[in-house]
C-alpha cells in the first residue's frame, strides 16, 4: 500500500489503490435492490453477482468474506467514522480469510462502498472521533499492535514528528498551530505502533481536555503514555512522572513519579523535573528521619510508663504501663512497614499515636 505523506488517512485514500469500480457499482445496485441482509444471503448474493457479470473466483472470495466472524454485526453499522475501525475490519477479514492483501483490499472497499460505510461528514469529525476512541480496548490490547499495513522506519522520523516535537517540547505549547492535517498523519503513525506518535497524542488530548469527559480523556491520555514508556519513550515516561508527581493524591503516586522520575524518564530531566525528583528524594528521607525519632520517643515512653518513679500523686501502674508499651510498639513496627511498602505514605500520624497513647497512660496514672 502506498503510504506517501502518510495520507491514507481519509476513507477514501485508505482504499485508492484498490477501488473495483465494476465490482463496488454491481454491489451498490445489489444492495440498493435488496438491502443489505443480501449480504448474508449466499445463495441470492451468489446469483444476482453472477448475473452483474462478476467472476466465479470474486464472487467465491466474496461468499469468503461474508461468512467471516463479526460480518453480520459490520453490516449493521451505519458508517465507519475512524480510520482505526476501517484498518481493524480490513485486518480481521484478511486474519480470518487469508486471502492475500491486494484482494482483502479491493473486495473489502467495494462492500463498504457498497453498504454507505465510508461516507464520512468531514477530515475533523475523523479526527474527533478517533481522539474519542483512544483509549478503547481494541487500541489498548491490539489495535495498536495488529494494523493491517505498517509505515517503514524511514517515516517514524517525519516531519510530523519533527512539528508535533516543536509544538509540545518548548515551555508554552502551540497547540493551535496544529491542523487537522498534523492530527490526521499523527494518526497514522500512532495507528502502526509508533511510541514517539502515542506520546505526542496523549499530550494532544491533555492539552485539550476540557470540563466535559475530563476523566475519561485523561485516562485515555494516560494509557497511551504508559504504553509508549513501556516501549522505552523517554520522554512519554517522564510525562507520566509529571502526571503522577502533579495528581499526588494517593500513596503510590510519588512512588510511580520517583521510579519514572529515576528510571528511563532520566533522559528527559529538566530543571523543574530535577527539582520534583530533589523534593522526592528529600520527603523520602525526612521520613526516614521520623521513623528514627519516633523509635528514641518510644524509648522514652515506655521508660516512664514501666519503670516507677515513686512520685506520690503518680502511681506506679506497671501492667498498664506493660500493655502501653505494647501498643506504643505495634504503632511503631506499623510505622515502619508502612514506610518500607510504601516510602512516601504520610507517616505523621505514628509520633502522633504515641503522645495520645502517653497521654492516656499518664492521665490513667493521674486519676487511679
Amino acid at each position: 500500500m502506498n503510504t506517501d505523506g502518510l495520507s491514507y488517512l481519509s476513507t477514501k485514500d485508505y482504499f485508492r489503490d484498490y477501488n473495483d469500480e465494476n465490482l463496488s457499482s454491481v454491489l451498490e445496485a445489489i444492495v440498493g435492490k435488496y438491502g443489505k441482509k443480501i449480504l448474508l444471503e449466499e445463495d441470492l448474493l451468489k446469483q444476482e453477482l453472477k448475473a452483474g457479470g462478476i467472476s466465479s473466483m470474486d464472487i467465491y472470495k466474496l461468499l469468503l468474506i461474508s461468512k467471516c466472524r463479526g460480518f453480520s454485526t459490520m453490516i449493521a453499522e451505519e458508517s465507519i467514522s475512524s480510520i482505526v475501525d476501517l484498518d481493524r475490519l480490513t485486518n480481521n477479514i484478511f486474519t480470518q480469510t487469508r486471502l492475500n492483501r491486494e484482494d482483502v483490499m479491493r473486495l473489502a472497499a467495494a462492500v463498504f462502498i457498497a453498504l454507505g460505510m465510508i461516507e464520512v461528514p468531514g477530515i475533523k469529525h475523523i479526527v474527533e472521533k478517533t481522539l474519542e476512541n483512544i483509549g478503547s480496548k481494541h487500541y489498548t490490547d491490539d489495535g495498536l499492535r495488529s494494523s493491517a499495513f505498517t509505515l517503514e522506519t524511514s517515516q517514524y522520523q517525519s516531519r510530523t514528528l519533527e512539528h508535533f516535537e516543536q509544538v509540545f517540547e518548548n515551555n508554552r505549547a502551540d497547540v493551535d498551530s496544529i491542523t487537522e492535517v498534523d492530527l490526521r498523519n499523527l494518526e497514522a503513525l500512532l495507528i502502526n505502533g509508533v511510541p514517539k506518535a502515542k506520546y505526542y497524542t496523549a499530550c494532544y488530548i491533555m492539552s485539550r481536555i476540557g470540563s466535559k469527559g475530563v476523566a475519561e480523556r485523561s485516562e485515555r491520555a494516560i494509557s497511551l503514555l504508559n504504553q509508549a514508556a513501556d516501549e522505552g519513550d523517554t520522554q512519554a515516561a517522564a510525562k507520566l512522572a509529571d502526571y503522577y508527581y502533579y495528581k499526588g493524591t494517593a500513596y503510590n503516586d510519588y512512588d510511580s513519579a520517583y521510579k519514572l522520575y529515576t528510571g528511563i524518564g532520566a533522559l528527559a530531566l529538566n530543571k523543574k523535573r530535577r527539582e520534583n525528583l530533589l523534593g522526592l528524594f528529600n520527603q523520602k528521607l525526612y521520613y526516614n528521619k521520623l521513623l528514627k525519632f519516633t523509635a528514641v520517643l518510644y524509648v522514652l515512653f515506655t521508660l516512664s510508663m514501666v519503670i516507677p518513679f515513686g512520685l506520690g500523686s503518680y502511681k506506679n501502674l506497671t501492667l498498664l504501663g506493660i500493655l502501653f508499651s505494647l501498643i506504643s510498639l505495634g504503632v511503631l513496627i506499623s510505622g515502619f512497614v508502612i514506610n518500607k511498602i510504601k516510602p512516601y505514605f504520610n507517616i505523621q500520624f505514628i509520633p502522633a499515636t504515641l503522645f495520645i497513647v502517653w497521654f492516656f497512660d499518664i492521665l490513667i496514672r493521674l486519676v487511679r
